[in-house]
């Protein structure tokens, strides 16, 4: 879904009559971008965006930290442990927020225009990784009955860029 709506605003500089190159969108190189033609696409993208990148995980989120005291209950765990079973008490939105962020500025680093460089984003990528293994390293989120293992895991996974 996020690759879909991302690629509603994936625009593209393009050879024109004027001496600037014109951003055209990707998919279909007849609309000029964030022109009258391209404004429903837009609309379209950003409100799904919105949806989609924030409105869902901020309700999930609202609605597991009401159920914070109650997360051990068995109707609850089955609900919503797939997005807390690992990590510490404190750090229960690390996948739900932070992970589901770090994939979301990924993919639109990948399917926007955010530079009309492809060497450009390709140096982001692993800027943006290691802001990630900063961060976890530096809040060590997951629970720590293996000896910080699942925290070593994820810094050699995200070093190995596996």
């Amino acid at each position: 879904m996020l690759a879909n709506f991302l690629q509603m605003i994936r625009c593209s500089p393009m050879p024109s009559d004027s001496p600037e190159p014109e951003h055209r969108l990707l998919p279909h190189p007849n609309v000029v971008c964030w022109g009258s033609e391209h404004e429903p696409l837009r609309q379209i993208a950003f409100w799904g965006l919105g949806v989609w990148c924030c409105g869902i995980p901020l309700a999930l989120g609202l609605r597991i930290r009401c159920l914070k005291g109650e997360m051990n209950d068995a109707m609850n765990y089955r609900t919503y442990g797939y997005f807390t079973v690992g990590l510490e008490p404190d750090f229960w939105y690390w996948d739900l927020l932070i992970q589901r962020a770090d994939v979301a500025l990924m993919l639109f680093v990948a399917y926007t225009s955010i530079s009309d460089h492809e060497s450009a984003k390709l140096l982001l990528f692993p800027i943006i990784s290691g802001l990630m293994l900063g961060a976890t390293a530096w809040v060590k989120p997951y629970e720590n009955e293996q000896g910080e293992m699942l925290d070593f895991l994820v810094k050699a996974r995200a070093i190995t860029g596996d």
